[in-house]
């Protein structure tokens, strides 16, 4: 941060400084932050709360969407599911996260701490309607 005033400071004495010295976000954190927004709004927009699984062994409650982001940094999504974003959970022993790449819906143990253990559920977050 003292480093943006300096920059900033010179700047306004006429100093030019290449754009790489300013603090920017990378790209690929504003991507996943668009990303974030959109499943968000699909959750919203299906009116999801409790997804179960006729023929299978689940049920998941999807979190509050204001307290998905603070969720995710709680159990430390990104640095042990990176790709990942978390949107509920079993109530048990497992998440419900939706892959940022290819929006696909898997289920993973909170116990885990790669995504060598996901399980498919659906192909998007309108698929999980049909599942209920």
């Amino acid at each position: 941060m003292m480093g943006d005033y300096h920059v900033r400071f010179c700047e306004r004495l006429g100093v030019k400084f290449p754009l790489s010295t300013r603090p920017q976000k990378p790209l690929a954190c504003i991507k996943k932050m668009s990303t974030i927004e959109k499943i968000k709004q699909e959750i919203k927009k299906q009116n999801l709360e409790i997804v179960s699984g006729i023929e299978s062994d689940f049920e998941f409650i999807l979190w509050d969407l204001t307290e998905m982001d603070e969720l995710n940094k709680g159990y430390e999504v990104q640095k042990y599911h990176d790709g990942h974003y978390a949107i509920g959970s079993s109530g048990g022993g497992e998440m419900l996260t939706v892959e940022f790449d290819t929006g696909i819906v898997y289920r993973i143990p909170f116990i885990s701490t790669d995504n060598s253990e996901k399980i498919k559920v659906s192909d998007s977050i309108t698929e999980l309607t049909k599942l209920n």
